[in-house]
């Protein structure tokens, strides 16, 4: 990933985090946004202090506007942009815990859905041939293979959202396949258990590191439109 500029949304978050910290191993410069100021701002002294080019920027990822000037300022400030790996979702432990199940699956759908749809539309429109990057890349969803925010039982409603951005994934892969774009978009489905620490030297989350670098490097330019699974964890602890 070396000379590649990679823009994480939802860096503050555990995914995020963990994304962050593979690509930053991996050389990548690094555009890290999230909407909690005080988490940025330890990531980005974080890794500067290891020598990496990271910039970071406040983000509301239901917001347009903001989407729009995040990825101008990551092609401004870094050169260009190569890779966006989606995992912000947009909205507040806080803010989460105080709804009901209704409203968790509609704020689910709004933040989540939102998010991605943004994150694409503006990445896609920096990446494609005319863009202000112009060379094409990737674009690597996150998404959960059961839940993310619940033990058993299944919470449906988050696995409908979750289901909604592997499917978003495909179309959006199909649509700019057609337009030339040369921009792959894939999906890692990840089915660790929630807030799990990870140790990069267990397998499972070795899966994890390889699928994300195979995904964001010119090594998967062969595949687009695909959902790589990684719910080992999940099956074990069901079963358990």
């Amino acid at each position: 990933m070396v000379g590649k500029v990679v823009l994480v949304s939802g860096a503050g978050s555990i995914a995020g985090r963990h994304c962050a910290q593979v690509l930053a191993d991996a050389g990548a410069s690094l555009m890290l946004a999230d909407g909690d100021f005080a988490a940025l701002d330890e990531l980005g002294e974080r890794y500067r202090a290891r020598g990496v080019e990271a910039h970071t920027s406040v983000q509301d990822v239901r917001d347009e506007n903001r989407w729009e000037a995040l990825v101008s300022n990551t092609v401004d400030r870094l050169g260009g942009l190569d890779v966006l790996v989606n995992c912000g979702w947009g909205c507040t432990a806080l803010e989460y815990d105080r709804l009901s199940a209704l409203e968790r699956m509609h704020l689910q759908y709004q933040s989540k859905i939102d998010a991605l749809f943004l994150g694409m539309k503006y990445a896609a429109l920096a990446m494609r041939p005319d863009g202000s990057a112009g060379k094409g890349g990737a674009i690597v969803n996150l998404a959960v293979s059961v839940t993310d925010v619940a033990q058993p039982p299944l919470v449906t409603g988050t696995g409908a959202v979750d289901g909604t951005i592997r499917e978003y994934t495909r179309l959006a892969a199909a649509e700019f396949g057609s337009l030339g774009y040369g921009i792959r978009v894939n999906v890692i489905a990840d089915g660790r258990l929630p807030g799990a620490v990870v140790d990069f030297d267990d397998p499972d989350a070795r899966t994890l590191k390889d699928a994300l670098l195979f995904l964001a490097s010119n090594d998967s330019a062969h595949l687009n439109g695909v959902e790589w699974p990684i719910d080992g964890p999940w099956f074990t602890a069901m079963s358990a």
